[in-house]
Protein backbone atom coordinates (compact mmCIF):
# COMPACT_ATOMS: atom_id res chain seq x y z
CA UNK A 1 0.00 0.00 0.00
CA UNK A 2 1.44 3.34 -1.03
CA UNK A 3 1.86 6.10 1.54
CA UNK A 4 1.09 9.68 0.55
CA UNK A 5 3.46 12.55 1.23
CA UNK A 6 1.32 14.09 4.03
CA UNK A 7 1.07 10.67 5.67
CA UNK A 8 4.85 10.28 5.48
CA UNK A 9 5.23 13.63 7.23
CA UNK A 10 2.72 12.65 9.91
CA UNK A 11 4.50 9.37 10.61
CA UNK A 12 7.92 11.05 10.74
CA UNK A 13 6.58 13.79 12.99
CA UNK A 14 5.19 11.20 15.41
CA UNK A 15 8.40 9.15 15.21
CA UNK A 16 10.56 12.13 16.18
CA UNK A 17 8.26 13.31 18.96
CA UNK A 18 8.01 9.85 20.48
CA UNK A 19 11.73 9.30 20.89
CA UNK A 20 15.09 10.38 19.60
CA UNK A 21 16.56 11.06 16.18
CA UNK A 22 20.13 9.82 15.66
CA UNK A 23 20.21 9.03 19.41
CA UNK A 24 19.77 12.72 20.18
CA UNK A 25 16.86 14.45 21.84
CA UNK A 26 14.93 16.92 19.68
CA UNK A 27 13.94 20.08 21.52
CA UNK A 28 11.99 21.74 18.70
CA UNK A 29 10.19 20.47 15.61
CA UNK A 30 8.21 22.57 13.15
CA UNK A 31 6.07 21.57 10.18
CA UNK A 32 6.01 23.71 7.04
CA UNK A 33 2.93 25.96 7.02
CA UNK A 34 1.77 24.66 3.66
CA UNK A 35 -1.95 24.56 2.95
CA UNK A 36 -1.81 20.80 2.35
CA UNK A 37 -0.44 20.24 5.87
CA UNK A 38 -2.15 22.83 8.07
CA UNK A 39 -5.31 20.69 8.14
CA UNK A 40 -3.56 18.12 10.35
CA UNK A 41 -3.64 19.22 14.02
CA UNK A 42 -1.08 16.54 14.97
CA UNK A 43 1.55 18.37 12.91
CA UNK A 44 1.47 21.53 15.01
CA UNK A 45 3.33 23.82 15.48
CA UNK A 46 3.49 25.12 11.91
CA UNK A 47 6.22 27.47 10.74
CA UNK A 48 7.63 28.08 7.28
CA UNK A 49 11.43 28.16 7.21
CA UNK A 50 13.09 29.67 4.17
CA UNK A 51 16.47 28.51 2.89
CA UNK A 52 17.69 31.32 0.66
CA UNK A 53 20.14 30.16 -2.01
CA UNK A 54 20.00 33.46 -3.94
CA UNK A 55 18.76 32.08 -7.28
CA UNK A 56 15.88 30.28 -5.56
CA UNK A 57 14.47 29.51 -2.13
CA UNK A 58 13.51 26.22 -0.52
CA UNK A 59 11.07 25.31 2.26
CA UNK A 60 11.78 22.02 4.06
CA UNK A 61 8.77 19.97 5.14
CA UNK A 62 10.11 19.59 8.68
CA UNK A 63 12.73 21.64 10.50
CA UNK A 64 14.08 20.72 13.90
CA UNK A 65 16.69 21.55 16.48
CA UNK A 66 18.47 19.11 18.74
CA UNK A 67 18.57 19.67 22.48
CA UNK A 68 22.09 21.14 22.31
CA UNK A 69 20.36 24.32 21.12
CA UNK A 70 22.59 24.70 18.05
CA UNK A 71 22.35 21.68 15.74
CA UNK A 72 19.64 22.02 13.09
CA UNK A 73 18.17 19.44 10.73
CA UNK A 74 15.82 19.56 7.74
CA UNK A 75 13.60 16.83 6.32
CA UNK A 76 12.18 16.61 2.82
CA UNK A 77 9.25 14.21 2.48
CA UNK A 78 8.03 12.26 -0.53
CA UNK A 79 5.53 9.47 -1.02
CA UNK A 80 6.46 6.60 -3.32
CA UNK A 81 7.29 8.90 -6.26
CA UNK A 82 9.64 11.84 -6.93
CA UNK A 83 12.35 10.16 -4.85
CA UNK A 84 15.16 11.55 -7.03
CA UNK A 85 13.72 15.05 -6.73
CA UNK A 86 13.49 14.59 -2.98
CA UNK A 87 17.13 13.53 -2.77
CA UNK A 88 18.16 16.60 -4.74
CA UNK A 89 16.18 18.88 -2.42
CA UNK A 90 17.62 17.18 0.66
CA UNK A 91 21.12 17.62 -0.72
CA UNK A 92 20.52 21.35 -1.16
CA UNK A 93 19.33 21.64 2.44
CA UNK A 94 22.90 20.85 3.48
CA UNK A 95 23.76 24.46 2.66
CA UNK A 96 21.86 25.64 5.74
CA UNK A 97 21.55 22.64 8.07
CA UNK A 98 23.90 20.30 9.94
CA UNK A 99 21.80 17.25 9.02
CA UNK A 100 19.60 16.68 5.99
CA UNK A 101 17.12 13.83 5.50
CA UNK A 102 14.80 12.42 2.90
CA UNK A 103 11.72 10.70 4.32
CA UNK A 104 9.81 8.55 1.86
CA UNK A 105 7.51 5.57 1.45
CA UNK A 106 9.72 2.52 2.03
CA UNK A 107 8.08 0.84 -0.94
CA UNK A 108 9.41 3.52 -3.28
CA UNK A 109 13.01 3.43 -2.03
CA UNK A 110 15.56 1.33 -3.94
CA UNK A 111 19.14 0.27 -3.26
CA UNK A 112 20.26 2.89 -5.79
CA UNK A 113 18.54 5.62 -3.78
CA UNK A 114 20.29 4.45 -0.61
CA UNK A 115 23.70 4.33 -2.33
CA UNK A 116 23.22 7.84 -3.67
CA UNK A 117 22.23 9.07 -0.20
CA UNK A 118 25.36 7.53 1.31
CA UNK A 119 27.59 9.25 -1.24
CA UNK A 120 25.87 12.58 -0.60
CA UNK A 121 25.61 12.20 3.20
CA UNK A 122 21.80 12.38 3.16
CA UNK A 123 19.88 10.62 5.88
CA UNK A 124 17.11 8.28 4.72
CA UNK A 125 13.95 7.70 6.76
CA UNK A 126 12.02 4.79 5.29
CA UNK A 127 8.34 4.91 6.20
CA UNK A 128 5.96 1.95 6.27
CA UNK A 129 3.99 0.79 9.30
CA UNK A 130 6.99 1.99 11.24
CA UNK A 131 9.95 4.30 10.56
CA UNK A 132 13.42 2.95 9.86
CA UNK A 133 16.61 4.99 9.47
CA UNK A 134 17.95 3.45 6.28
CA UNK A 135 20.99 5.72 6.12
CA UNK A 136 22.54 7.60 9.03
CA UNK A 137 24.20 10.85 7.95
CA UNK A 138 27.22 12.50 9.52
CA UNK A 139 26.97 16.03 10.88
CA UNK A 140 28.53 18.60 8.58
CA UNK A 141 29.16 22.33 8.67
CA UNK A 142 26.62 24.28 6.58
CA UNK A 143 27.51 27.40 4.62
CA UNK A 144 27.81 30.47 6.81
CA UNK A 145 25.22 32.84 5.33
CA UNK A 146 22.40 30.32 4.66
CA UNK A 147 22.90 28.84 8.13
CA UNK A 148 22.82 32.25 9.80
CA UNK A 149 19.55 33.02 8.04
CA UNK A 150 18.00 29.73 9.18
CA UNK A 151 19.38 30.13 12.72
CA UNK A 152 17.91 33.63 12.95
CA UNK A 153 14.53 32.32 11.85
CA UNK A 154 14.70 29.63 14.54
CA UNK A 155 15.67 32.21 17.14
CA UNK A 156 12.77 34.43 16.15
CA UNK A 157 10.28 31.55 16.31
CA UNK A 158 11.56 30.43 19.71
CA UNK A 159 11.10 33.93 21.12
CA UNK A 160 7.43 33.90 20.15
CA UNK A 161 5.01 32.34 22.64
CA UNK A 162 3.37 29.00 21.95
CA UNK A 163 0.63 29.34 19.35
CA UNK A 164 2.10 32.61 18.08
CA UNK A 165 4.19 31.31 15.20
CA UNK A 166 4.14 33.28 11.96
CA UNK A 167 2.70 31.98 8.71
CA UNK A 168 5.21 33.89 6.57
CA UNK A 169 8.87 34.70 7.16
CA UNK A 170 8.75 37.76 4.88
CA UNK A 171 8.26 40.84 7.10
CA UNK A 172 6.97 42.83 4.13
CA UNK A 173 3.76 40.77 4.33
CA UNK A 174 3.07 42.18 7.81
CA UNK A 175 4.38 45.71 7.35
CA UNK A 176 2.15 46.23 4.33
CA UNK A 177 -0.84 46.76 6.64
CA UNK A 178 0.78 49.91 8.03
CA UNK A 179 0.73 51.32 4.49
CA UNK A 180 -2.78 50.16 3.72
CA UNK A 181 -4.55 51.33 6.90
CA UNK A 182 -5.10 54.85 8.15
CA UNK A 183 -4.79 55.76 11.84
CA UNK A 184 -8.00 56.03 13.90
CA UNK A 185 -10.09 54.26 11.24
CA UNK A 186 -11.92 50.97 11.90
CA UNK A 187 -11.95 48.50 9.00
CA UNK A 188 -13.92 45.31 8.36
CA UNK A 189 -11.70 42.20 8.28
CA UNK A 190 -13.83 40.68 5.51
CA UNK A 191 -13.13 43.48 3.03
CA UNK A 192 -9.46 44.10 3.84
CA UNK A 193 -7.94 41.29 1.73
CA UNK A 194 -9.53 42.75 -1.40
CA UNK A 195 -7.61 45.96 -0.84
CA UNK A 196 -4.32 44.08 -1.24
CA UNK A 197 -4.79 43.13 -4.89
CA UNK A 198 -1.80 45.31 -5.81
CA UNK A 199 0.54 43.55 -3.38
CA UNK A 200 1.53 39.87 -3.90
CA UNK A 201 0.76 38.15 -0.60
CA UNK A 202 0.48 34.41 -1.35
CA UNK A 203 -2.48 32.30 -0.30
CA UNK A 204 -3.69 33.31 3.15
CA UNK A 205 -4.01 37.10 3.37
CA UNK A 206 -5.76 36.89 6.72
CA UNK A 207 -2.77 34.92 7.99
CA UNK A 208 -0.62 37.92 7.14
CA UNK A 209 -3.05 40.13 9.05
CA UNK A 210 -2.78 37.89 12.10
CA UNK A 211 1.00 38.16 11.88
CA UNK A 212 0.70 41.95 11.86
CA UNK A 213 -1.33 41.70 15.05
CA UNK A 214 1.40 39.60 16.69
CA UNK A 215 3.85 42.38 15.81
CA UNK A 216 1.40 44.90 17.34
CA UNK A 217 0.97 46.72 14.04
CA UNK A 218 -2.80 46.20 14.10
CA UNK A 219 -5.47 45.06 16.53
CA UNK A 220 -8.20 42.62 15.56
CA UNK A 221 -11.43 42.67 17.53
CA UNK A 222 -14.05 40.32 16.14
CA UNK A 223 -14.49 41.46 12.54
CA UNK A 224 -12.91 44.89 13.14
CA UNK A 225 -9.33 45.85 12.37
CA UNK A 226 -7.54 49.00 13.45
CA UNK A 227 -4.01 50.35 13.11
CA UNK A 228 -2.23 50.57 16.48
CA UNK A 229 -0.05 53.47 17.66
CA UNK A 230 2.93 51.25 16.83
CA UNK A 231 1.52 50.72 13.33
CA UNK A 232 0.98 54.46 12.94
CA UNK A 233 4.60 55.10 13.94
CA UNK A 234 5.82 52.52 11.41
CA UNK A 235 3.59 54.04 8.74
CA UNK A 236 5.59 57.26 8.52
CA UNK A 237 8.76 55.32 7.72
CA UNK A 238 7.29 53.30 4.84
CA UNK A 239 6.35 54.20 1.25
CA UNK A 240 3.02 55.93 0.76
CA UNK A 241 1.47 53.45 -1.66
CA UNK A 242 1.06 49.69 -2.05
CA UNK A 243 2.49 49.72 -5.59
CA UNK A 244 5.79 51.16 -4.43
CA UNK A 245 6.00 48.66 -1.55
CA UNK A 246 5.31 45.76 -3.93
CA UNK A 247 8.07 47.00 -6.23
Amino acid sequence: MRITEPEVIRKIHKFINSGKLLDQSVSRLFTDAHTSLCCYPDLKPFQRFTLDLEDFVLHPDLVGQFSDGETLFAIEAKGSTDIIKGLSQAEMYQAGFHYSFLAADAGGLTSSHIKFARRKNIGILAVSDSVTIANIPEAQMPFRDPFRFIAQQMKTVVQVATGQTFLYNAPTHYLVWAILLEPNVIYSIDTLPDALNKYPIPDDKKGALRGAQKLRIVTISGTEVKLTPVGAAIKVMLPNCIEEWAK
